[in-house]
């Protein structure tokens, strides 16, 4: 196509968050891991959202637990 600007691609690995970039899930893990009972997180959003990015920083932060990480995925059928 003439005249077409290609599209800049964006690498979905998971980035580095800053503890600014971070703060805004802050509370709610800081709430989650001061509960005993609490064992399991999961965290859900779209293809690309940031998901890895986030729990990345946690176990970063998080680092004296033990972590196993499970990634779930649906696939259909293109109809």
């Amino acid at each position: 196509m003439e005249g077409s600007k290609k599209p800049k691609l964006k690498s979905l690995h998971p980035e580095k968050l800053t503890d600014k970039e971070f703060a805004i899930y802050k509370d709610e893990f800081d709430f989650v891991f001061s509960d005993p009972l609490c064992r399991n997180i999961a965290v859900s959003g779209p293809y690309g959202a940031g998901k890895s990015s986030v729990i990345e920083k946690v176990k970063e932060d998080q680092s004296d637990l033990d972590w196993i990480t499970v990634s779930l995925a649906s696939f259909g059928k293109n109809k």
